[in-house]
Protein backbone atom coordinates (compact mmCIF):
# COMPACT_ATOMS: atom_id res chain seq x y z
CA UNK A 1 0.00 0.00 0.00
CA UNK A 2 1.44 3.44 -0.91
CA UNK A 3 2.31 5.25 1.73
CA UNK A 4 -0.88 8.18 2.26
CA UNK A 5 -0.32 12.08 3.03
CA UNK A 6 -2.47 13.87 5.35
CA UNK A 7 -5.22 14.55 2.68
CA UNK A 8 -5.19 10.70 1.67
CA UNK A 9 -5.53 9.56 5.31
CA UNK A 10 -8.77 12.85 5.60
CA UNK A 11 -10.07 11.20 3.01
CA UNK A 12 -10.09 7.54 4.06
CA UNK A 13 -10.86 8.70 7.33
CA UNK A 14 -14.01 9.66 5.71
CA UNK A 15 -14.79 6.62 3.76
CA UNK A 16 -14.80 4.70 7.70
CA UNK A 17 -17.31 7.11 9.13
CA UNK A 18 -20.93 6.09 10.27
CA UNK A 19 -23.01 8.84 9.15
CA UNK A 20 -24.83 8.79 12.87
CA UNK A 21 -22.22 8.82 14.97
CA UNK A 22 -20.13 11.23 13.28
CA UNK A 23 -17.15 8.06 14.61
CA UNK A 24 -15.09 5.00 12.70
CA UNK A 25 -17.27 2.50 12.31
CA UNK A 26 -18.32 0.25 15.28
CA UNK A 27 -19.53 -3.30 14.03
CA UNK A 28 -20.24 -2.09 11.06
CA UNK A 29 -23.42 -3.25 8.54
CA UNK A 30 -24.63 -3.14 5.26
CA UNK A 31 -28.62 -1.84 4.42
CA UNK A 32 -29.89 -3.50 1.35
CA UNK A 33 -28.76 0.34 -0.49
CA UNK A 34 -25.85 -0.67 0.19
CA UNK A 35 -24.69 2.23 3.02
CA UNK A 36 -23.15 1.19 5.83
CA UNK A 37 -23.55 2.12 9.59
CA UNK A 38 -22.50 0.76 12.95
CA UNK A 39 -24.87 -1.74 14.27
CA UNK A 40 -25.94 -0.14 17.12
CA UNK A 41 -26.32 2.95 16.00
CA UNK A 42 -28.75 1.85 12.32
CA UNK A 43 -31.10 0.15 15.43
CA UNK A 44 -31.23 3.11 17.46
CA UNK A 45 -31.75 5.54 14.41
CA UNK A 46 -34.86 2.52 13.23
CA UNK A 47 -36.33 2.23 17.00
CA UNK A 48 -36.88 5.79 16.83
CA UNK A 49 -38.09 5.56 13.76
CA UNK A 50 -40.78 3.20 14.24
CA UNK A 51 -42.12 5.41 17.61
CA UNK A 52 -43.17 8.09 14.82
CA UNK A 53 -44.33 5.08 12.86
CA UNK A 54 -42.01 6.64 9.81
CA UNK A 55 -41.04 2.61 9.17
CA UNK A 56 -37.63 1.67 8.13
CA UNK A 57 -35.70 4.52 5.90
CA UNK A 58 -31.94 4.45 5.08
CA UNK A 59 -30.25 7.22 7.46
CA UNK A 60 -28.25 9.00 4.47
CA UNK A 61 -30.12 8.14 1.49
CA UNK A 62 -33.58 8.19 3.10
CA UNK A 63 -34.78 4.72 1.01
CA UNK A 64 -37.82 3.54 2.31
CA UNK A 65 -38.52 -0.52 3.78
CA UNK A 66 -41.66 -1.70 4.15
CA UNK A 67 -40.05 -4.45 6.90
CA UNK A 68 -37.16 -4.05 8.58
CA UNK A 69 -34.08 -5.18 6.70
CA UNK A 70 -31.71 -8.39 7.80
CA UNK A 71 -28.44 -6.56 8.49
CA UNK A 72 -25.34 -8.45 7.17
CA UNK A 73 -22.21 -7.69 8.87
CA UNK A 74 -19.58 -6.15 6.90
CA UNK A 75 -16.63 -8.31 7.92
CA UNK A 76 -14.12 -6.15 4.90
CA UNK A 77 -14.72 -3.26 6.51
CA UNK A 78 -14.61 -4.01 9.53
CA UNK A 79 -10.86 -5.18 8.92
CA UNK A 80 -10.16 -1.72 6.96
CA UNK A 81 -11.42 0.27 10.04
CA UNK A 82 -8.90 -1.94 12.73
CA UNK A 83 -5.92 -1.63 9.95
CA UNK A 84 -6.55 2.30 10.17
CA UNK A 85 -6.85 2.74 13.83
CA UNK A 86 -3.85 0.91 13.64
CA UNK A 87 -1.99 2.86 11.35
CA UNK A 88 -3.09 5.77 12.81
CA UNK A 89 -1.91 4.63 16.41
CA UNK A 90 1.75 4.26 15.00
CA UNK A 91 1.87 7.72 13.62
CA UNK A 92 0.89 9.54 16.85
CA UNK A 93 4.11 9.77 18.46
CA UNK A 94 5.37 11.75 15.84
CA UNK A 95 2.78 14.09 15.52
CA UNK A 96 2.03 14.59 19.10
CA UNK A 97 4.79 17.93 19.14
CA UNK A 98 2.40 19.29 15.87
CA UNK A 99 0.80 21.89 16.37
CA UNK A 100 -3.20 21.00 16.41
CA UNK A 101 -4.95 22.03 13.51
CA UNK A 102 -7.41 25.46 13.30
CA UNK A 103 -10.78 23.98 13.94
CA UNK A 104 -13.58 24.00 11.61
CA UNK A 105 -16.37 26.63 12.21
CA UNK A 106 -20.29 26.55 10.82
CA UNK A 107 -20.56 28.89 7.94
CA UNK A 108 -24.07 29.53 8.68
CA UNK A 109 -23.58 30.84 12.23
CA UNK A 110 -23.46 34.61 12.19
CA UNK A 111 -20.05 35.71 12.92
CA UNK A 112 -19.42 36.88 16.65
CA UNK A 113 -19.30 41.03 16.46
CA UNK A 114 -18.46 43.15 19.99
CA UNK A 115 -17.36 42.30 23.34
CA UNK A 116 -18.99 39.28 24.73
CA UNK A 117 -20.06 38.04 21.12
CA UNK A 118 -20.95 34.54 20.12
CA UNK A 119 -18.23 32.69 18.76
CA UNK A 120 -19.51 30.71 15.35
CA UNK A 121 -20.40 27.10 16.88
CA UNK A 122 -18.03 23.64 15.76
CA UNK A 123 -19.09 22.23 12.28
CA UNK A 124 -19.70 18.55 12.51
CA UNK A 125 -20.23 18.05 9.09
CA UNK A 126 -18.98 19.62 5.53
CA UNK A 127 -20.91 19.33 2.66
CA UNK A 128 -19.29 19.06 -0.81
CA UNK A 129 -22.50 19.85 -2.51
CA UNK A 130 -22.80 23.17 -1.01
CA UNK A 131 -19.32 23.68 -0.38
CA UNK A 132 -20.03 24.71 3.54
CA UNK A 133 -19.40 23.49 6.70
CA UNK A 134 -22.19 23.07 9.67
CA UNK A 135 -22.51 23.27 13.27
CA UNK A 136 -25.52 20.20 14.21
CA UNK A 137 -28.00 22.96 14.48
CA UNK A 138 -27.79 24.08 10.90
CA UNK A 139 -27.12 20.61 9.66
CA UNK A 140 -30.87 19.44 10.19
CA UNK A 141 -32.30 20.98 6.87
CA UNK A 142 -29.15 18.13 5.79
CA UNK A 143 -30.82 15.93 7.76
CA UNK A 144 -34.76 16.06 7.08
CA UNK A 145 -35.50 17.52 3.62
CA UNK A 146 -35.37 15.55 0.76
CA UNK A 147 -33.87 18.37 -1.63
CA UNK A 148 -30.56 17.41 0.31
CA UNK A 149 -31.02 14.16 -0.04
CA UNK A 150 -27.87 13.54 -2.27
CA UNK A 151 -25.46 15.93 -1.07
CA UNK A 152 -21.90 14.63 -0.33
CA UNK A 153 -21.58 15.05 3.53
CA UNK A 154 -18.62 14.42 5.12
CA UNK A 155 -16.59 15.11 8.65
CA UNK A 156 -15.68 18.89 9.03
CA UNK A 157 -13.10 19.54 6.47
CA UNK A 158 -10.88 22.85 6.44
CA UNK A 159 -9.79 23.13 3.06
CA UNK A 160 -13.16 23.23 1.21
CA UNK A 161 -11.68 26.11 -1.47
CA UNK A 162 -8.97 23.67 -2.41
CA UNK A 163 -11.18 21.47 -3.47
CA UNK A 164 -12.62 23.85 -6.68
CA UNK A 165 -11.33 23.87 -9.70
CA UNK A 166 -9.66 27.69 -9.99
CA UNK A 167 -10.41 27.84 -13.60
CA UNK A 168 -14.25 27.24 -13.57
CA UNK A 169 -15.34 26.95 -9.65
CA UNK A 170 -16.67 23.42 -9.97
CA UNK A 171 -16.26 21.01 -7.66
CA UNK A 172 -12.98 19.00 -8.44
CA UNK A 173 -14.81 15.40 -8.86
CA UNK A 174 -12.37 13.70 -11.29
CA UNK A 175 -8.75 12.57 -11.43
CA UNK A 176 -7.01 12.57 -14.60
CA UNK A 177 -4.38 9.59 -14.87
CA UNK A 178 -2.34 10.92 -17.47
CA UNK A 179 -2.09 14.86 -16.96
CA UNK A 180 -1.11 13.50 -12.76
CA UNK A 181 -4.58 16.37 -11.90
CA UNK A 182 -7.43 16.85 -10.50
CA UNK A 183 -10.29 18.28 -12.86
CA UNK A 184 -14.20 19.25 -12.67
CA UNK A 185 -17.28 18.00 -14.26
CA UNK A 186 -16.39 21.27 -17.01
CA UNK A 187 -12.82 20.23 -17.33
CA UNK A 188 -13.46 16.67 -18.49
CA UNK A 189 -14.78 17.80 -21.48
CA UNK A 190 -10.91 18.99 -22.68
CA UNK A 191 -9.63 15.65 -21.18
CA UNK A 192 -12.08 13.38 -23.27
CA UNK A 193 -8.75 11.29 -24.70
CA UNK A 194 -7.69 10.47 -21.12
CA UNK A 195 -8.12 7.67 -18.33
CA UNK A 196 -10.10 9.61 -15.88
CA UNK A 197 -11.97 8.21 -12.80
CA UNK A 198 -13.96 9.73 -9.84
CA UNK A 199 -11.45 11.11 -6.99
CA UNK A 200 -13.06 8.56 -4.74
CA UNK A 201 -12.66 5.40 -7.31
CA UNK A 202 -8.81 7.15 -8.02
CA UNK A 203 -8.15 6.98 -4.48
CA UNK A 204 -9.18 3.42 -3.53
CA UNK A 205 -7.08 2.33 -6.81
CA UNK A 206 -3.87 3.81 -4.65
CA UNK A 207 -4.23 2.08 -2.03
Amino acid sequence: MMAAGAGDTERLEAELTCAICLDLFREPVTAPCGHNFCRSCLAQFWAEDRRYLLGFTCPQCRHHFVERPELQPNRVLCAVVEEFERGRSQTLPAEASAEPPAAVVCDACPPGAGAGARARAPAVRSCLTCLASFCSEHLVPHQQSAAFRNHNLQPPLADLAERLCPQHGNLLEFYCRPHRSCICAVCILEHRGCETNRMEEAFKQQE
